[in-house]
């Protein structure tokens, strides 16, 4: 027994050490990725006899700095609320773990703003994008589009149609609805989610992945002929996963839940499914070649036929890339799938 438990302390060791040297070389590599991109910067920066480039607006640096003050002061609490939880202080590592989750939201709400602007002039479409929202980058977005446009061929049925001076406004009451759901709440979810794993089974490793997410979204689609169209989304999800150990064998599974509100989350279906479909997979193994009866459950089902959905398709006119000119593109044949005989009178117990 004593020498059983000496073994399992060596092996738990070595699987430490080989997690610190990974994570070193994760670290080291980031760092040399990152000090490429400073260097190249430095090198165009004090070579440059004018700076910005002509033609190019200052960046500004407000959410640049912003952003890396949220990302390093996040990383500190974080460390806190790890060494709180390792020295018993449950209610220090609450609210530095609420904390590190405002800052969290705090970094995703003002880097997630990206707008989006195509612009249609002479049969030609050009597109830009844009995170910064100072006055002069969404001018710069506004050129940047029309000079790319420059570079598209001319499409016939490349226009901006309006009819009747389209308005849209879609019902937020069903795609943003309010929730004030108090973060103590959601961090109490996360870890609902990984002590209900791990209370599933003794078979149980670890729940290794867990998560929390929410985030919502603004669209406007708006043009100069009159078209005005505006939605509101707002979407709440969360996840686990099992990582389950027996005799020698691993396997893992993690199942999700999404909702239009918090309450509609269901972290006990969560739970359930990721440990069961662990727990199935447990003996799994190759098969043999053959013809065999399968029945597939109605997820799996669904990814099979998108598969095959990318190979089929309807007639078209397309264009040559090359050339510009109209190719008339034939329809695709469709895959049809048939039950055998046998599985139809066993499904519908005709034996």
């Amino acid at each position: 027994m004593v020498a059983k438990e000496s073994a399992m302390n060596i092996d738990h060791q070595g699987k430490n050490i080989a997690n610190s040297i990974a994570m070193i070389i994760t670290l080291v590599s980031f760092t040399m990725l990152f000090a490429v991109f400073f260097l190249g910067y430095a090198i165009f920066r004090f070579n440059a006899q004018e700076w910005p480039p002509m033609g190019m607006d200052r960046v500004g640096l407000g959410i640049p700095s912003l952003s890396t003050l949220f990302i390093v002061l996040s990383s500190v609490t974080l460390v806190i609320m790890e060494g709180s939880i390792k020295k018993g202080e449950k209610k220090v590592a609450k609210y530095v773990g609420l904390l590190s989750l405002i800052l969290g939201f705090s970094f995703i709400r003002i880097n997630v703003i990206k707008r989006k602007i195509r612009i249609g002039k002479d049969q030609k479409i050009g597109i830009s994008y844009c995170e910064d929202m100072q006055e002069n980058s969404l001018s710069l977005m506004v050129d940047q589009a029309l000079e790319n446009s420059k570079y598209v061929k001319e499409d016939e049925y490349e226009e901006i149609c309006v009819a009747h001076k389209d308005r849209i406004f879609a019902d937020n009451e069903k795609t943003y609805r309010e929730d004030n759901t108090p973060a103590e709440k959601k961090i109490e979810l996360c870890l609902e989610l990984e002590k209900g794993i791990k209370a599933k089974d003794s078979s149980v490793k670890s729940a290794p992945y867990n998560g929390y997410s929410e985030g919502e979204s603004a669209s406007y689609i708006a043009n100069s002929l009159g078209t005005l169209c505006f939605e509101k989304n707002r979407s709440f999800s969360c996840y686990t996963s099992a990582l389950i150990e027996k005799d020698g064998k691993q396997s893992m599974h993690y199942h999700g839940s999404v909702g239009r509100v918090f309450n509609e989350l269901n972290p006990s279906n969560c739970i359930e499914e990721s440990f069961k479909h662990a727990n199935s997979l447990l003996n799994a193994g190759p098969v043999a070649t053959g013809q065999y009866d399968v029945i597939f459950s109605p997820d799996m089902l669904d990814d099979l036929f998108g598969v095959f959905s990318t190979i089929t398709q309807n007639a078209r006119i397309s264009r040559n890339p090359k050339t510009g000119e109209k190719v008339n593109t034939p329809e695709k044949k469709t895959i049809h799938f048939k039950m055998s005989k046998d599985l139809f009178k066993k499904l519908n117990n005709e034996e």
